[in-house]
């Protein structure tokens, strides 16, 4: 066999001088390499494998090769036996120096297969001797990255948990995710440049994909590949993990006990918050996030489907009974959609018309399925459901035929007073298109905006349910604009479209609509106030991993007036959220002692911002002054440096500082340039 040339004696002096571009090309990488101060490292490889049909099987006998043969064909027996077949090929059995290391990896169909053996085989015993210790890889990671000593586990108080609502500015937070980055930041408004308030673990990057608030706010969940992660406390500590690989979505019921998790073609997984322990799971071939809706206070969980509302209850997420003891779903004929009430067990069906019947509302309680209220609608084509903050109020919108020209653009609103005994129910007709429609947080009052006529002219519009119950207009505008966003607080609301790049502020008040302030902006998609209701963030994000431009993208925070806060375009902006508050609703009499204080607490905390902007600005002024005496001493510094140098440069250009300085003159030319011109008519004095 010829004799293999070593490899640093191979010579293309020949090859490289027959072809100067890449002559050229190695002598410009070669002083590429010298100028460099970073040595050439190379990239480690990047393994990653989810290995979720796989299991690890321990408590094994130390067998030789032989009856190692006997053992995997025993453990295929056993498998098939616990409902999850295998074949002895599936079974990795390690061997070292020609005796088994007393355990074996097993490879099965899928997933779920895996899964039932971890169910079914551990604790299996083989003898009196052996019993197996079956885990999944995922399991066995977990039980190689636990610490060798015992970490008391950090147990936080609700006073710890909350801490962010005891800022003595009264601000809000909110978290944005960009680039590698995810922070969470103070709006502060007075020095308008958001406070830095977490980086998440220090040295890692804390998510690559999106982020969610609990329903109050106590808690931060970051999505990764192989599930969620929970964060809470005033650092940001981690608080466990929920393990559902592909995971893209995540909510929190409203009492914030369990967790809703979603991969998209994979599985909704129910869990138990305490325990971090699975409650349910189920299947998510063609649902998508929002098929599982919460009841108001996280009770019940229901989802609609072929005309049934299953409703499960989270303490057990065992299905409603029916009237005869038997877990079923509750089934309606013509069941088109159903909404929960945001302040009590409640559901609001809508039923569509058929040739026995006209179109039907049903308000129901649940659990026990009593029927609360009944109305049918004639010549309905459809019906959305608009429920008030608290409950109070359900709005149905409906639209149907207009008997007179024959048209589909006729909208009725029905507003039913659930607070009210027999819930009555009062109505308001308009011949118009409906586009838009939304309450008013906790009041009377809801908004819309309404297309009327071929040439699709519209109105923004404000009613209110008055003493008598009846639906009365307080005022309307012209607009062009179509989605409303009121604030959480006041009587602040925004109209926007995204095609037509324009936020409108508003304020609503016993006069009516008054305009307070309109912006433009490019590339909207995506609004939320802040839960006080005094700040508007207005963002434009991309998707994670999308073919969009990654640019034009950032945000902009106005106050409840449209003034522009702060302002920060960023390349790679995802996401960004304010940090929800609690509901809290204040006894009567606390609610009324702060109304007898209001105009001390005003100057209380007017001082408090005065004195804020003053210590903010000598700060900025002691800066200034730093980087002045800065400026002066370097210039002091070269001063002298010129003076120890004037012979050289005498010697260098033949003549001193002097004479150089008198071979140039100085011109001086006054411009004058009109700026503002302001007209004031002066009233002309009498003179007697």
């Amino acid at each position: 066999m010829e004799d293999k040339q070593p490899l640093n004696d191979l010579d293309f002096t020949d090859v490289i001088s027959t072809d100067p571009e890449l002559s050229q090309y190695i002598d410009k990488e070669l002083q590429l390499f010298k100028e460099s101060s970073e040595p050439l490292v190379e990239p480690r490889p990047i393994f990653e494998m989810q290995w979720t049909n796989r299991v690890i099987v321990g408590g094994l006998p130390e067998v030789n090769e032989e009856k190692a043969q006997n053992l995997i064909k025993f453990l295929s027996r056993l498998s098939i036996k616990s409902n999850c077949p295998i074949e002895p090929s599936d079974i990795h059995m390690p061997m070292s120096k020609n005796m088994s290391l007393r355990f074996a990896i097993i490879t099965f169909k899928d997933e779920e297969t895996a899964k039932s053996a971890v169910t079914n085989l551990n604790g299996v015993n083989l003898d009196k001797k052996h019993s197996l210790t079956v885990v999944s890889f995922d399991e066995f990671d977990r039980i190689m990255e636990l610490s060798d000593t015992y970490q008391e586990p950090r147990i936080y108080s609700q006073q710890q948990l909350k801490s962010w609502l005891t800022d003595s500015l009264g601000r809000d937070q909110f978290i944005i995710r960009t680039g590698e980055k995810t922070q969470v930041f103070w709006n502060d408004s007075l020095s308008r440049t958001p406070e830095l308030v977490s980086n998440g673990p220090s040295g890692k990057v804390w998510t690559d994909k999106y982020v969610a608030w609990s329903s109050d706010g106590t808690y931060l969940a970051t999505m990764h590949s192989r599930g969620v992660v929970i964060w809470a406390g005033p650092e940001f500590e981690e608080m466990g993990k929920l393990e559902h690989y592909g995971v893209g979505q995540v909510g929190f019921s409203p009492c914030e006990r369990y967790v809703l998790t979603f991969s998209p073609k994979g599985k909704f997984i129910v869990w138990n918050f305490n325990t971090k322990e699975e409650m349910r799971v189920f299947p998510a071939e063609e649902e998508k996030w929002g098929t599982y809706k919460w009841s108001y206070n996280g009770d019940f969980l229901a989802k609609m489907a072929e005309e049934s509302i299953f409703i499960y209850q989270t303490s057990s997420m065992s299905m409603l009974e029916d009237e005869n003891g038997l877990k079923r779903p509750l089934k309606i004929d013509g069941l088109t959609d159903f909404s929960w009430s945001p302040g009590a067990n409640i559901i609001a069906c809508y039923i569509r018309e058929n040739s026995n019947r006209p179109a039907i509302i049903k308000i129901i309680s649940i659990p026990n399925k009593e029927l609360i209220a009944s109305r049918n609608l004639f010549d309905a084509l459809a019906c959305t459901f608009f429920w008030q903050s608290e409950g109070e109020y359900l709005l149905s919108l409906i639209r149907s035929k207009n008997q007179d020209t024959h048209l589909t653009q006729k909208t009725i609103f029905e507003v039913t007073c659930l607070k009210i005994k027999n819930t009555p129910t009062t109505s308001l007709s308009l011949n118009a298109l409906v586009v838009s429609c939304a309450w008013q947080n906790g009041t009377n009052r809801f908004a819309v905006v309404a297309a009327y006529g071929k040439e699709s002219h519209k109105k923004f519009a404000v009613y209110e349910i008055d003493s008598k119950k009846n639906i009365i207009l307080i005022g309307e505008k012209d607009t062009q604009i179509t989605e409303i966003l009121w604030a959480p607080q006041g009587n602040q609301v925004v109209l926007y479209t995204k095609e037509k790049h324009k936020i409108v502020f508003y304020s609503i008040g016993e006069k009516g609509i008054s305009d307070v302030e309109e912006r433009t902006y490019s590339n909207l998609n995506y609004l939320e106030w802040d839960p006080s209701g005094r700040y508007l963030i207005v963002a434009r994000a991309v998707e994670l991993k999308s073919n969009q431009s990654l640019m034009g993208t950032g945000y902009i925070i106005y106050n409840g007036q449209g003034e522009t806060v702060c302002q920060f375009p960023m390349e790679k902006f995802y996401q960004i959220l304010w940090r929800p508050r609690p509901k809290f609703i204040l006894p009567k009499e606390a609610h009324t002692k702060l109304i007898n204080e209001y105009e001390h607490l005003t100057k209380k905390y007017a001082e408090q911002d005065r004195e804020i902007k003053r210590k903010s600005k000598q700060e900025k002024l002691r800066k200034e002054n730093e980087k002045k005496s800065e400026f002066l001493a370097l210039l002091q510094k070269n001063r002298e440096v010129w003076v120890k140098t004037a012979e050289e440069r005498k010697v260098l250009y033949g003549r001193s500082d002097e004479e150089e300085r008198n071979r140039w003159s100085m011109e001086q030319n006054n411009v004058e340039e009109v700026i503002n011109v302001t007209k004031e008519k002066i009233r002309e004095q009498v003179v007697s």
